[in-house]
Order: structure tokens, then C-alpha cells, then sequence
């Protein structure tokens, strides 16, 4: 069987925990030949460290100038870890999310006789987010691989019609479902209000503006709603508006192991986002078998099944997303049914499986080297 590296070099966010969990499904099935190249920086290198030798420690960088001064380290590092891949015969290699380290790597490995697959998460940087200001040097990533994966189509199409990628390099595989903790389980609504919850990282485009919006017009229509809004970001021009909203707010990084109990607390899921590729938040309310609110904007109506095991808002408005809770709120058996697809979620993949179908996408047609 041809060997596989996955890389992730990143420090923090769902990709850590997808990158474990791979880790973990590799060291437990002996039968497949595979491994896990991670940063020293990330959040859960300890854990990652305990796989080994399933797991391969990567020093990086923690901020910004980092990623300069340590070039020529770089340049080493990379040296060695190629070296490590030819003498160990491994045959492909799997970025699970291009780093501002990656380009140099598959640059070199456009010398070896070794598979470069790149996971591509965005067709472009999303309106606001400062981190995508380096978007088209990880693209160049995009240039060096064998084989593209995005997680929805409408990344895809964006690639071909944006940036010139031939179709025939890409394939997409949807996002997996996230199990923080406690497995996928039918919800069961309890009285009183709605419990509405808006989590991960808050930019202007994931329209944290809208679902406020949303919320003040059903509490003024009189219907019991209660808010939940977590995670890091500026919300110095939203703090009285949401006070005013009664709004559980915890303004801050929230860490792996605080994720099952928040979804735990709330009824649903809402991504009011005016823009956007795909959602690893609604990746982890799906691993929870919550039902999602969405706006039918990039990849979500595909990772949402509407009125399926979630709602698509008929546009990117608060009057749309305040349609949706309100249906909620007041049809008890649409929630039910919405959570017991959620619960069994048959359109989804687990991590290892996602793992699995990028191994064999990877290796298609490898016996000794590229085809």
C-alpha cells in the first residue's frame, strides 16, 4: 500500500482537531500506511506528540515575523523532512490546509517522485478577514499540486472560473462532521424560548449584524427566543445592542474542549454569513446533530440539507433568518424532525473517512512514484 504524509502546519482552529483526529484514526488502524506532519506551534501539539511515530513534529513559528526570520531554517527543515519521506519510500503527500510554509514545500517535492495534494479551502480571502491577506501566496500551493481537493463545489467552480484551474485537477469532498464530544444524538426541544446560537470567529462577513437584526424582530413579534454569541473577534460596536438582546456573550478563543457542552446548551446553529466557502462551525453542529440555520450563500446550502436536517434562509437578509427561527420556535415538529436527520446525519463523513477517501484520491493509480 502506498504510504501517505498528511501536513498541517496551522496553530489553532477546527483544522487541529480534524488533523488529530486523522492522527489518531492512523495510529489505530495498523493496516494503513500513513502518517501526520504537525506544527510544534499547535494548540494541541501535546496530544499530537503522543501518536508517535504516527505523528512527525514540525517546528514553525507562533507570530508574524516568524514566518521570515525563520526561512532558513526553513530551508533545512524541509531538506530533512524530504529526505525522511524518500528514505521511508512514502509516495504522496496530503496538505490538509496550505500554510505560508507549504509553497516551499511543494515546490520541492515538484523534484521528487512523490504525490503533492493540496486541500483547498478558499477560492479567495473572505471580505474582512485580515489572515487572507497572504491568499495568493498559499495559492501558489495551488500551482505545485498533482491534485486539488476543495470541500464544496462552489469553491470549485470558483477555482476554474477565478483563477484558471483546469477542472481535471480538482475534486471535492465534503467537509467532515466534527465529534467534540458525546457522539451524534436526537435532540429533543424543551419549552420555552428557542436557544439560537451564533459561534466561531466574528468577522463583518459572517453577518453577526443580521441574526441581531433577526432576533430584536421576533422578540418584538413576541415570540421566546434567547441568544448565545461565541467567540473571538471585535464586538465593541455590537456590546450594547447585544446586552440590550439579553445575549450570552463569551468574546474569546474558544478552545476545543469547550465546544461539545456550548452546543449541548443550545437548540440550533445559525451562520448568518454574507460570504462563504464552506463551514467547519456547521461541521461541528452536524457531529452534535444540531439543526442549522444558514444563508444560501457559497458552499452552505451543500453542506446544509434544507429542510432536511437544517433550514436555508431564502436570502442573506435578517428578514429571511428571522423567518426560519420563528418556523423553529413555533413547529415543534419541524425541529424534531430537522434534529433526527441531524442525529443520523447520512449525508455526512466522519474524519476518518474523510481521511480515507483523501488517502485514496491521493494514491489513485501510485505504485512506484507519480503515474
Amino acid at each position: 500500500m502506498p504510504k501517505v504524509l498528511f501536513v498541517y502546519w496551522g496553530r489553532r482552529g477546527s483544522l487541529s482537531w480534524i488533523a488529530l483526529e486523522i492522527a489518531r484514526h492512523l495510529h489505530d488502524r495498523r493496516d494503513i500506511v500513513g502518517s501526520l506532519s504537525f506544527s510544534t506551534e499547535n494548540e494541541l501539539a501535546s496530544d499530537l506528540t503522543a501518536l508517535a511515530p504516527t505523528t512527525m513534529a514540525f517546528p514553525t513559528f507562533g507570530w508574524g515575523f516568524g514566518a521570515f526570520t525563520g526561512l532558513l531554517r526553513l530551508r533545512r527543515q524541509t531538506a530533512e523532512l524530504i529526505e525522511r519521506l524518500r528514505r521511508e519510500n512514502y509516495q504522496a503527500v496530503i496538505v490538509l490546509m496550505s500554510h505560508v510554509w507549504t509553497p516551499w514545500l511543494g515546490r520541492r517535492l515538484r523534484r521528487e517522485r512523490i504525490r503533492y495534494v493540496v486541500v483547498a479551502h478558499d477560492a479567495s480571502r473572505h471580505p474582512g478577514d485580515r489572515t487572507g491577506l497572504v491568499q495568493n501566496w498559499l495559492h501558489r500551493d495551488l500551482g505545485s499540486a498533482d491534485l486539488i481537493v476543495t470541500l464544496s463545489r462552489s469553491v470549485a467552480d470558483r477555482l476554474a472560473t477565478e483563477r484558471g484551474i483546469s477542472p481535471t485537477r480538482i475534486r471535492t469532498v465534503p467537509h467532515p462532521a466534527l465529534d467534540y464530544g458525546g457522539g451524534r444524538t436526537i435532540r429533543r426541544r424543551v419549552a420555552g424560548p428557542l436557544r439560537v446560537l451564533f459561534l466561531g470567529r466574528i468577522m463583518a462577513y459572517k453577518g453577526l449584524d443580521l441574526l441581531m437584526a433577526a432576533v430584536r424582530s421576533l422578540k418584538q413579534r413576541g415570540t421566546e427566543i434567547e441568544l448565545g454569541v461565541f467567540g473571538e473577534g471585535d464586538i465593541e460596536r455590537q456590546q450594547l445592542d447585544l446586552a440590550a438582546l439579553g445575549a450570552e456573550i463569551v468574546n474569546r478563543w474558544i478552545g476545543h474542549g469547550e465546544i461539545g457542552a456550548i452546543l449541548d446548551r443550545y437548540d440550533v446553529l445559525v451562520l448568518p454569513y454574507v460570504e462563504a466557502s464552506q463551514s467547519g462551525v456547521a461541521a461541528a453542529a452536524q457531529g452534535a446533530g444540531m439543526p442549522i440555520v444558514a444563508t444560501p450563500v457559497g458552499g452552505l446550502s451543500e453542506q446544509i440539507r434544507d429542510e432536511v436536517d437544517g433550514l436555508i434562509a431564502g436570502q442573506a437578509t435578517a428578514q429571511s433568518i428571522a423567518d426560519c427561527l420563528d418556523r423553529l420556535a413555533t413547529e415543534p415538529d419541524l425541529y424534531q424532525r430537522l434534529a433526527a436527520n441531524a442525529g443520523q446525519d447520512a449525508g455526512s463523513i466522519d474524519v476518518a473517512g474523510f481521511a480515507e477517501t483523501l488517502r485514496r484520491l491521493a494514491v489513485a493509480g501510485l505504485d512506484h512514484g507519480k503515474p
